[in-house]
């Protein structure tokens, strides 16, 4: 009941009261709302490229079913292309800097000290927090956010989970095996099975207890090694798979600074520098597709629980990507670049008060902490969110609303709008050593870099006082070593 309306209730009551002394009786006190439940669902290097997304190459109707009963953002971007930095992004809700959020073994606890993290903020208000899987990359950051130690299989030195005696072998004797595994055998052999079993099992916990929970669930796949069981290499024809039109060149007119070598894939077995051979690539992108259909497997599951425990209808679900990922675009492989296939990512919000939608415009991954605070009727934290509240979107996600978004990979910063976007890599502040941009209306591929065309330097000048204004003034500065609060 609004509060206005309340007053005027106790108002007309008192008046009735002093002549009839009755009133009481008739008052009927505000029913409390129960909280809304978090379902947060990260998965490992996912691009949005399954039907749902318009790509009809993979088989994922459980991530097709979730998309098509939430929100689906078309064009969501992360902050970083890497793992840990993204996540931290994510997870404090601020902007990578030039000495914040760098790399993959990156800790939020240590860039981003004495910040209140999205688990934690629920957790301070009444929520039991729970974390399973893959959710910050390194599983010793911010563990007081959670209201149990974090179930993580995946670990430092087991992170590949081979079962393969060649594998293994190769394991032993090299710094990886091969980037590949195909073994008949039940889901749960893999980390991806185990973490869907602990998370049906925690949503069974949390229906007995009744508790607000924030669940976050981390899936592994389709990260390197791409290893899930048989069934799902089986769901595929070798032979059907395509290869990118543009996979064994790189965009001539992109400068030096764009590309790096491929250390992720180098680190494996039988891996050389140089173009993949067609069947090598064929394989990649077969066991890509297999890993999103594992977890597609695992993501059905997770839900059908949700529905038996009867806490669909009062549990907000977020699924997405936390970064991109490259299988043979511009002539690369892996992440860690400023092309769209790195930064754009898939971004699913299934609330229950918001019916089923699309939304074109541009978003960030930042833009998640707002809105899960807004959803749930959740205060803001102290410190400054870089990102806005999606929660209008929801309401009305037809409805065009100009965007923009932010990534940053080591001195290359990116600023994506609507129809643009440009990245330019500074040597040292102030020090512009080379830039892009693409018009991704007429380049969605971006193949063609246009910054050096005169007729569109005003456009670069406009893009490059946006990217600065995204930047903020946090971006020079040093990480201050102060106590976690």
């Amino acid at each position: 009941m609004p509060f206005h309306m309340n007053k005027i209730i106790q108002f007309t009551c008192l008046g009735v009261l002093l002549v009839a002394g009755a009133c009481q009786e008739r008052i009927v006190p505000e029913t409390k709302k129960t909280p809304k439940n978090v379902l947060f669902i990260m998965v490992d290097d996912l691009r949005p490229e399954f039907a749902a997304y318009g790509q009809n190459e993979i088989i994922s109707p459980n991530l097709d079913a979730l998309a098509n009963s939430g929100i689906r953002f078309d064009r969501a971007y992360c902050q970083v292309p890497i793992c840990g930095a993204s996540r931290a992004s994510i997870m404090t809700g601020t902007y990578p800097t030039r000495h914040r959020f760098l790399s993959a073994r990156t800790a939020a606890e240590d860039d981003r000290p004495g910040t209140e993290v999205l688990p934690g903020h629920f957790k301070k208000n009444g929520y039991h927090t729970k974390s399973i899987g893959k959710i910050f990359d390194r599983v010793d950051d911010h563990l007081k956010a959670w209201s149990e130690p974090p179930i993580r299989f995946q670990s430092m030195y087991r992170w590949p989970d081979y079962h393969s005696e060649e594998n293994l072998r190769l394991d032993s004797l090299h710094t990886l095996g091969l980037p590949w595994e195909k073994l008949d055998v039940p889901d749960s052999t893999y980390f991806d099975g185990r973490i869907a079993n602990e998370a049906i099992a925690s949503l069974k916990d949390f229906k007995s207890t009744g508790q607000p929970f924030f669940l976050a669930v981390g899936f592994v796949k389709p990260h390197l090694p791409f290893t899930p069981p048989k069934k799902y290499w089986d769901m595929y024809d070798p032979n059907e798979i395509v290869l990118p039109e543009h996979r064994t060149f790189q965009p001539g007119n992109a400068p030096e600074e764009a590309f790096f070598k491929w250390i992720e894939l180098l680190s494996y077995y039988g891996v050389e520098e140089g173009p993949l051979s067609d069947e090598f690539a064929r394989n990649m992108i077969h066991g890509y597709r297999a890993s999103v259909s594992y977890v597609d497997a695992q993501l059905g599951r997770l839900m059908e629980a949700l529905d038996q425990e009867g806490l669909t209808e009062n549990t907000t679900v977020v699924l997405l990507g936390d970064h991109g990922w490259h299988l043979g675009e511009h002539g690369v492989w892996c992440k860690k670049y400023s092309f769209q296939e790195s930064l754009r990512v898939p971004l699913i919000i299934k609330d229950p008060a918001h019916s089923p939608g699309v939304s074109k415009n541009v978003v960030e991954l930042v833009d998640l902490f707002p809105t899960l605070l807004e959803l749930t009727n959740l205060p803001y934290p102290e410190h400054q969110l870089a990102g806005e509240s999606l929660a209008g979107q929801l309401q009305n996600p037809e409805k065009e609303v100009y965007g923009t978004a932010f990534s940053k990979w080591q001195n290359g910063l990116t600023v994506v709008t609507p129809t643009h976007s440009y990245t330019q890599w500074m040597s040292e502040p102030n020090t512009i050593q080379a830039h892009m941009l693409y018009d991704l209306k007429n380049d969605p591929n971006e193949q063609n870099n246009i910054a050096h065309e005169k007729e569109n330097k005003a456009l670069v000048d406009s893009l490059e006082s946006e990217l600065y204004s995204l930047m903020g003034p946090e971006f020079e500065q040093p990480i201050q070593n102060t106590e976690q609060e």
